[in-house]
Order: structure tokens, then sequence, then C-alpha cells
């Protein structure tokens, strides 16, 4: 889970969750690395869609 600012009176905090399961057969290590990664590139594109000031 992933939890910014965001600024609106409507939204102060944007909370972003990630529930996967691992049915790739990736090893544990590198499916976390890739959500980590998803999550980190996802959150910032959910702020400017919509439009959070902080």
């Amino acid at each position: 889970m992933i939890s910014t600012s965001c600024g609106l009176p409507e939204a102060d905090h944007l909370g972003v969750l990630l529930i996967a399961r691992d049915k790739s057969g990736k090893d544990v290590t590198d499916h976390r690395s890739d959500m980590e990664a998803f999550m980190v590139d996802f959150a910032p594109r959910v702020k400017k869609a919509m439009a959070c000031s902080a």
C-alpha cells in the first residue's frame, strides 16, 4: 500500500492498495520487485489524473 498526500478538500490523502496473487511462477523477490516498480510508477499517475495539488 502507498499513501501519499493529495491536497484536495475532497481528498487530503490518496491510498493505493495492490492485492495480487502470484501465479506467474516467478521468484518471490522478483515478483515483489515488479509490484513495487508498478506502484511507484502508478501512484504519481493517479495523483496527476486526480489533479492533486500536493
